[in-house]
């Protein structure tokens, strides 16, 4: 019998309720006037270069709260690979009478100083001797809280190259590479 891969799944719960940039600072640092006219658009933007960033730093931005599933329990340890984490929240199996426990405090250790998260488990429950589909679920709250200068720098750069350049092609202008200093600057804070 083939062994099912034991694939985690990670689930965003709640989306940060606050973006790094607010749209007064995006039409500052666009010149735009006061006017709604564009507002829509540039909340858009701003959105987008948040997204931009994430993946690009692979670091949440926000507090944030996620849940990571798993079938199966892979030695003594789980690994969460969404950074930073801020804390875990609750670590919830099925039983195998297919009933919902949660694992006390007491029976798991956290390290959250990695750019990779570990659980270890000093007490593995039951339910690791049973097969389960989504057996383990990891509650858990990540992102940064403060915003570095570095980072909020390049998300405006980004909000106002998308701005200005609101096709995928300019037409009649002479072909130049767009330097990506937005790019640069998150290079320095970008986790590898």
């Amino acid at each position: 019998m083939k062994k099912i891969l034991n694939i985690p799944t990670f689930t965003r719960v709640t989306a940060p309720t606050d973006r790094f940039i607010t749209l007064a600072q995006a039409k500052q640092h666009l010149k735009v006037d006061t006017s709604t006219a564009e507002n829509t658009l540039i909340e858009a933007l701003i959105n987008t270069a948040h997204e931009l960033a994430e993946n690009y730093t692979r670091q949440l931005l926000g507090a944030q709260t996620w849940k990571l599933t798993i079938d199966e329990l892979c030695g003594h340890y789980i690994f969460i690979d969404k950074y930073p984490v801020i804390s875990i929240d609750s670590i919830v199996y099925v039983d195998s009478s297919g009933i919902d426990q949660t694992v006390p405090t007491t029976d798991y250790q956290v390290d959250l100083l990695s750019n990779q998260t570990r659980i270890y488990f000093l007490n593995i429950p039951i339910l690791f001797q049973y097969f389960i589909l989504n057996a383990i679920t990891v509650n858990f709250t990540a992102g940064l809280i403060e915003c570095p200068s570095i980072l909020k720098s390049a998300m405006l750069l980004m909000i106002g190259h998308l701005y200005e350049n609101r096709q995928d092609v300019v037409t009649g202008t002479q072909v130049a590479e767009i330097p990506m200093t937005s790019r640069y600057l998150m290079d320095k804070i970008k986790i590898y």
